[in-house]
């Protein structure tokens, strides 16, 4: 009997919750109170999800809902339009590709070199020459390197402001649902993780990327019936 009036109980309030009458215009407020602090996001899956589940009261501030899966690109854009501009990121590209060639350079110099077999003056020329490829490398790299630092440290500055910004310009709804702890955590373990990784990250990439055709042009340059290995052995890579 006890149970059976609880149940009468909870099926009461069901139906007076069902009864309650909620004009458009309140609805609209109150929906556009939830999404207004995710302006700017990407409207991907996850963020229809935390919307919904905000507007039917059921999330909870205790949990953090964290990404799973590759990055958007819509993210990295953020982030490479506040990396620099189109002059700066042009001529780091362009200090990357010439890294490339001058790496090219010293190995085709090398077995130029090494098939000569001479030595005497020709050997000191040639030693000459194969250390000003290298010297040269070395201060590519060196530019390229100090610039993508001016860089990163550009678009930490941006990201921080916007971050900055957002935040001084938040309701005090969201200051309520969000633990401090976890505000400073987006400005300290986050921020410092984009300014370490991801500046070298997108260096290493662009490095590797050229690195790679480079030796493929070599390879088709000097053995080009290699082609015919190249494609048989990709499709069985691929399948394995």
């Amino acid at each position: 009997n006890y149970h059976s009036k609880e149940e009468e109980e909870e099926e009461k309030e069901e139906d007076d919750l069902d009864k309650v009458e909620v004009s458009l215009g309140e609805c609209i407020a109150h929906l556009k109170r939830k999404i207004r602090k995710y302006e700017g996001r990407t409207l991907d899956q996850r963020c229809i999800e935390q919307i919904t589940s905000e507007v039917a009261g059921s999330s909870s501030s205790s949990s953090e809902n964290r990404a799973h899966g590759l990055i958007a690109w819509t993210d990295f854009k953020v982030y490479l339009n506040a990396f620099g501009t189109y002059t700066t990121v042009t001529v780091l590209i362009i200090l990357v590709v010439v890294g490339a060639i001058l790496g090219i350079l010293s190995n085709v110099w090398l077995s130029i070199w090494a098939g000569r077999g001479q030595g005497g003056k020709q050997g000191e020329i040639d030693l000459v020459i194969y250390g000003s490829i290298g010297a040269a490398n070395a201060v590519v790299v060196a530019l390229s390197t100090v610039l993508l630092t001016i860089c990163s440290l550009v678009a930490s500055r941006i990201l921080h402001g916007l971050m900055i910004t957002g935040l001084l310009s938040a309701d005090m709804p969201f200051f309520d649902a969000t633990p401090s702890g976890r505000i400073l955590n987006r400005f300290l373990q986050d921020l410092q993780s984009i300014d370490s990784f991801v500046p070298s990250a997108i260096l290493q990439q662009l490095t590797k990327t050229l690195s790679l055709v480079s030796m493929l042009s070599l390879v088709m340059i000097y053995a080009p019936y290699s082609v015919g290995a190249l494609l048989i052995i990709t499709p069985i890579m691929s399948t394995a």
